[in-house]
């Protein structure tokens, strides 16, 4: 990084690498092959040979020249642009002399999911001004979308790039039925929504691709299923307590005493496996259940309670945390050798957290 008021004048060559200038340097810049040229300050004047990249600014920025700027033939031109119609770009007091070259539309990639975006990155950007004309012209520009398009218009002193929507449908570029439907209903969605805007500026395919993953949801069957599954605590610690207060099972984890009053506490983990549709979860599920129940004749019959909490970790990143209350009537009939045995359960409910 070249930093100051730096007055020589000798030419300055950039073979390798990156120099980013943001002060001010007199001396004519010539990049070569595999070099980068930077910086939001003022050269002297730009060449850029075949097999170079100038990038302006450190994010987005502009950088001055006094006198000219050359794109030879195998140069490349990168230009950062926001979705609020900022983009880098070169002013230049001489003149611009464009012998082919690519222009390469780096589009900011937003990502609504983690709070950020807002804008388009469709629109015009003023990319290169040079105040004494321009000459010739690229050979291309693209974009770093598989979903945008870029063209390339020059009028007087200014060159604007124009960057516009293509016919790549969105579920083109999705691997899974689970993609593809969430990128059929993005699609589908008007310019200017948020998520809509999120993916078109997606910088490959398969960013693309970890968007309609995150937009799927599937999360929320994930922790519906660990909620199903978690149920069976419930389930067999009241069959337990009937088989031991009916004296056929010693049920070590159920802790009770002489009126009926029991206790249980519960610690489980599970895993579900993915397919190529869907990814798998991990589950840790721990809490505790209350009971109580009385023998009335060849009946027992009871009522139980419980508290569960299920954290659960899925695919691409994404969690939840469900607090679980139950509440369950139970009982059992002895017919001699036999029982019947029977109950009924309230659903889990309570407060999910999901995040993704």
């Amino acid at each position: 990084m070249l930093t100051g008021n730096n007055s020589y004048s000798g030419p300055t060559l950039v073979n390798q690498g990156l120099l980013a200038v943001n002060g001010t340097l007199a001396s004519d810049v010539t990049v070569q092959d595999g070099g980068v040229l930077g910086g939001s300050g003022r050269i002297g004047s730009l060449t850029a040979n075949a097999g170079a990249t100038v990038a302006p600014g450190n994010s987005i920025g502009t950088l001055n020249m006094t006198r000219d700027v050359t794109f030879a033939a195998g140069s490349r031109y990168a230009v950062e642009a926001a979705a609020d119609g900022s983009s880098d770009r070169i002013v230049s007091g001489g003149s611009a002399q464009i012998d082919g070259g690519e222009v390469v539309m780096l589009l900011d990639q937003q990502n609504v999911l983690n709070g950020e975006g807002g804008g388009s990155a469709i629109g015009q950007y003023d990319i290169l001004q040079a105040q004494q004309g321009i000459s010739g012209q690229f050979d291309g520009a693209t974009t770093s979308s598989p979903f945008l398009d870029a063209t390339l218009s020059t009028q007087g002193s200014q060159l604007t790039a124009d960057v516009a929507r293509n016919d790549t449908a969105f579920a083109s570029v999705a691997t899974t039925q689970n993609e593809r439907s969430v990128a059929a209903a993005a699609d589908a969605l008007a310019a200017g929504n948020p998520v809509y805007e999120s993916i078109l500026a997606s910088g490959s395919a398969g960013q693309a691709q970890q968007a309609f993953r995150q937009l799927s949801g599937q999360i929320h069957a994930d922790i519906a299923s660990a909620q199903v599954n978690d149920s069976r605590y419930l389930r067999d610690a009241l069959n337990s307590r009937l088989r031991q207060a009916e004296g056929l099972a010693t049920a070590p984890d159920i802790k009770a005493d002489d009126g009926g009053a029991w206790a249980q506490f519960v610690g489980a983990w599970d895993h579900a496996s993915g397919d190529v549709d869907a990814t798998g979860y991990q589950a840790s599920t721990y809490g505790v259940l209350l009971g109580l129940d009385s023998a009335y004749d060849d009946w027992r019959l009871g009522v139980a309670t419980g508290y569960t909490r299920t954290s659960l970790d899925g695919g691409y990143g994404s969690n939840a945390d469900s607090d679980n209350y139950h509440l369950a009537a139970y009982g059992s009939k002895q017919y001699g050798a036999l029982a019947l045995r029977a109950g009924a359960l309230t659903p889990g409910t309570g407060l999910i957290r999901r995040a993704r």
